[in-house]
């Protein structure tokens, strides 16, 4: 059955999907019959129905060879899905390195602009 939104294969990439929120959404998609791409910084066995493909947001290069593996394989993106993310437990302002901010903007701010655009 293809999905509803017409007669060609959907294809979505979903960031951070080797755990979490976005495991279950990969594996939501597939199993409703998407074409999915998952991706995570360590390329790990996914779950079925998911294409792995490894991909760190902070990198323009890991991007663009991310991107360019997807359109090779599927001919288009039609829906993404920005869930890699990073965590940083405690309080922020009083025990955080300006490094450990600087690493949560790159990855939850920069991140998600870049492989938006």
């Amino acid at each position: 059955m293809l999905p509803a939104f017409g007669l060609r294969e959907q294809s979505i990439l979903i960031t951070g999907a080797s755990s979490g929120i976005g495991k279950s959404t990969a594996q939501a998609f597939a199993e409703r019959g998407f074409r999915v791409f998952g991706t995570s910084r360590q390329v790990r066995q996914g779950t079925r129905g998911v294409e792995m493909l490894q991909l760190d947001v902070k990198s323009d290069a890991s991007v663009q060879d991310c991107v360019n593996e997807v359109l090779s394989r599927a001919g288009h993106i039609d829906v993404l899905i920005n869930n890699a993310g990073i965590l940083l437990q405690g309080p922020f302002a009083e025990e955080t390195t300006v490094d450990e901010a600087r690493d949560i903007f790159e990855t939850n701010l920069f991140g998600v602009a870049r492989v938006t655009n």
